[in-house]
């Protein structure tokens, strides 16, 4: 690939100079197994000179390498001891790659801009050469709480696992309309790698939902446990009026004094 080198003068002769600022780091990065293949999932930054992504894999700890300013590289191409998988598509938030075989392989994700200046994540590494069929330990969600007319905020303490450490374990959220009405074969969400918590959003106010909450290792082992919080959004804001059919009777007393009655009003949210 012929890279070309653009600048422009000012009238006194003055150029611009090339962009040497990287990218912000794509966070939240994590390797989860299933079966033979290996899904990769990162956050982007909010860059707004995204030009791509670059995936790298290597066999054994690392990677190491790291792609030099202002090269570009295609699928295929070696940075010191890693592959690139994948070159490109600046919206891509995600990679599922098979392995060449059982063992340890390591990951590296890298974002670029138009100048090809890289920022990477950590390091991620799985060993499939063992199945892992052991779930992870989780005493379940903590708590529900509301906290707008369309938020619920969920919250539970880590889980431990005996191959998956703890930043790289995700928790299946179920949310349901009813008590006892959660289905355990579908989660409704899944949190961030190694999250504490998590904010439902879009929801009905003055609504109560039930939810329960499941660890996942890398190896796709998920826990057991039943616990389930119930919570209630908050009250949206009231612009219904009330139903009022007015003044029925105005009947004078005296010279000074004229009483007025009328039937009770009625409220969908504020009492009689």
């Amino acid at each position: 690939m012929t890279l070309f080198l653009l600048s422009a003068c000012d009238d006194g002769g003055k150029k611009t100079g090339p962009d040497t600022i990287p990218p912000g780091f794509p966070t939240g990065f994590s390797v989860v197994q299933n079966g033979d293949s290996l899904e990769l999932t990162w956050t982007m930054p909010g860059d707004a000179d995204l030009e791509g992504v670059l995936v790298l894999r290597q066999a054994g700890l690392g990677p190491e390498g790291e792609p030099v300013t202002g090269t570009a590289y295609a699928a295929g191409d070696v940075i010191g001891s890693a592959d690139v998988l994948h070159s490109g598509a600046a919206s891509l938030a995600s990679y599922i790659d098979t392995p060449p075989a059982p063992g340890t392989w390591c990951y590296r994700v890298f974002v670029f801009d138009g100048a090809f200046n890289y920022a990477g994540s950590a390091s991620r590494c799985v060993d499939t050469s063992a199945a892992d069929t052991t779930p992870p330990v989780f005493a379940g969600l903590v708590s529900a709480t509301g906290v707008s007319n369309t938020q619920i905020e969920l919250s539970w303490s880590a889980a431990t696992d005996d191959v998956t450490a703890a930043e790289d374990l995700v928790y299946d959220i179920y949310q349901a309309a009813s008590e006892g009405g959660i289905n355990y074969a579908s989660p409704t969400y899944t949190s961030a790698a190694g999250a504490a918590g998590f904010t439902v959003f879009g929801l009905t106010p003055g609504t109560t939902y039930w939810f329960a909450v499941r660890a996942r290792d890398a190896a796709g082992n998920r826990d057991d446990n039943t616990e389930t919080r119930s919570a209630a959004t908050q009250q949206g804001e009231d612009t219904t009026p009330p139903v009022f059919s007015g003044l029925v009777v105005a009947s004078a007393v005296n010279a000074t004094r004229i009483d007025l009655f009328w039937g009770a009003a009625n409220d969908d949210t504020t009492a009689s």
